[in-house]
């Protein structure tokens, strides 16, 4: 979807005329041919728009990304979108398929690391993987002071939890959470990305310690997902938050019923590879 499409749409949803959509900031003849992919719109006036009727912005560039993202990048996006929903869904022939997709794309090499991690997770040979490789995850975690704002290292950092040292998870995640708490605002998707940081950390936590002490995050963890929107989109993230409290408060029965619940119903494939 181009621009000029893509506001044709939000005009549309919101019931104005084009007039209405453009009122004091350019003409309606100049907005008509945008809609109409004749014209283009400088960011200023597209911002301009767009906030004037508290459009979500987030929701707009989705709309419109696929239009103007790079090939490379769409493909690295599509690529490790089928792995998540392989990995959750612990399919082990489609894992297998994006794997060599991935190994012989165009891609990053955090993709690639995400892979060789995914591949071992979902062959149960993580332990296999030597600390080589192990070295090469954290220097790629390291190498910049602005991971916590990297889309493709927090990616990495949440898929490589279960293979890094537990005090080097315990210094990121304290780091990961002092962040977070300076910030005033944090966008859906970024919310969706820490939620799957805080999801996994709590899945390694309980597997290799049943207990929370003060040297680690599992109360901050489970706090960042029960404080999530209470909407569609983080209803899987608010439930783990109870599902995850009830395991380390050793509610085991609690735990269970949740989880069976999310399995009886089939609304959460991922739920198949929580413990407990």
């Amino acid at each position: 979807m181009t621009i000029g499409e893509a506001l044709k749409k939000e005009q549309e949803e919101l019931g104005l005329t084009e007039t209405e959509m453009v009122e004091n900031i350019i003409t309606t003849s100049a907005y008509s041919r945008i809609v109409n992919n004749k014209r283009r719109i400088s960011s200023d006036l597209l911002l301009e728009i767009l906030l004037m009727h508290d459009i979500d912005l987030e929701n707009f560039l989705f709309k419109i990304k696929d239009t103007y993202s790079c090939e490379k990048i769409q493909l690295e996006q599509n690529l490790s979108q089928k792995m998540a929903v392989a990995i959750n869904t612990h399919n082990k022939n489609e894992v297998k398929v994006c794997y060599k997709q991935i190994i012989k794309s165009n891609v990053s090499s955090n993709l690639k690391l995400r892979a060789e991690i995914a591949m071992a997770y979902i062959n149960d040979s993580i332990n296999e993987l030597d600390e080589s490789f192990k070295k090469v995850v954290i220097n790629n975690l390291t190498k910049t002071e602005n991971w916590f704002f990297n889309i493709n290292t927090l990616s990495l950092f949440s898929t490589a939890i279960i293979i890094l040292p537990e005090d080097f998870v315990e210094i990121m995640m304290n780091s990961f959470f002092k962040k977070v708490q300076r910030l005033d605002r944090i966008s859906g998707a970024m919310n969706e990305r820490f939620a799957d940081i805080c999801n996994n950390y709590l899945h390694w936590r309980y597997k290799n310690n049943k207990r929370f002490n003060k040297e680690n995050n599992v109360e901050n963890a489970i706090e960042f997902l029960d404080n999530l929107k209470n909407s569609p989109r983080f209803i899987i993230y608010r439930i783990s938050a109870r599902y995850y409290s009830a395991l380390f408060s050793n509610k085991l029965n609690k735990a269970k019923k949740i989880k069976d619940e999310l399995l009886d119903i089939k609304r959460i494939l991922a739920a198949k590879n929580w413990p407990g």
